[in-house]
């Protein structure tokens, strides 16, 4: 269920919302309770989905063979976001108040542990074979007390200050635009030639740093939590 103006917020309306969100924004998760989410892996381009395969003929006598095997772009389950979000929100002391009602300082911590956690398993996937990006969920195995990037500490039982919302704000954006979110998918190239023996040459492309767009894209998301 969404959250509605005027609601009395719980933690767990504020997990639920952010479940709902990472799997509405994601091309790649399966298996959760949303057949329209579900039903996006499907028109993923092949040429992103690992592993991949093509060859082609670029005259008579070359062959060039793309060979994609890239582990963090494939299909992800439903119960890894969910076992994500809840093992990312224990390490960090908020599932344990998950009925608690959320203080307006408490929802600014909200926001920076979510953008620590987005900025880590959400990442824009593109590919010198196919147009446009697609949003994945990261496949790796994440460790939710070492491999997130830190927040510091906010107390939210003390009264809000204005300073404490400059300073939640300002690390917000820090978090958005330090990450690499960009994802260029990676593949080998050999060549074949039938002119002489066979040679083949392997290379792989680097992720590319995500733009400002897409940091402000998702700083807005989070702002209708």
């Amino acid at each position: 269920m969404s959250i509605v103006q005027g609601q009395e917020l719980t933690y767990q309306d504020l997990i639920n919302d952010t479940l709902n969100y990472i799997i509405s924004v994601c091309d790649n998760i399966v298996n959760s309770p949303n057949a329209t989410v579900n039903a996006r892996w499907a028109s993923v381009p092949a040429q992103i989905k690992s592993p991949y395969t093509y060859t082609a003929s670029s005259d008579s006598v070359a062959n060039f063979k793309y060979v994609l095997n890239d582990s963090v772009l494939t299909s992800v389950d439903y119960s890894k976001v969910v076992n994500d979000l809840n093992g990312f929100l224990q390490a960090r002391g908020i599932l344990a108040k998950a009925n608690m009602v959320v203080t307006t300082k408490g929802l600014l911590n909200y926001w920076n542990n979510i953008s620590s956690f987005t900025a880590k398993t959400i990442m824009f996937v593109c590919s010198n074979l196919i147009s446009g990006t697609y949003t994945f969920y990261n496949a790796a195995s994440i460790n939710p007390n070492t491999d997130y990037q830190t927040v510091p500490f906010v107390d939210d039982t003390v009264a809000l200050t204005t300073t404490n919302v400059t300073d939640s704000m300002n690390n917000l954006m820090e978090t958005l635009n330090k990450t690499t979110r960009s994802h260029h998918a990676r593949y080998s190239l050999t060549m074949t030639s039938s002119c002489s023996s066979s040679s083949s040459s392997s290379s792989s492309s680097s992720s590319s740093s995500s733009s400002s767009s897409s940091s402000s894209s998702l700083f807005i998301a989070y702002m209708r939590i």
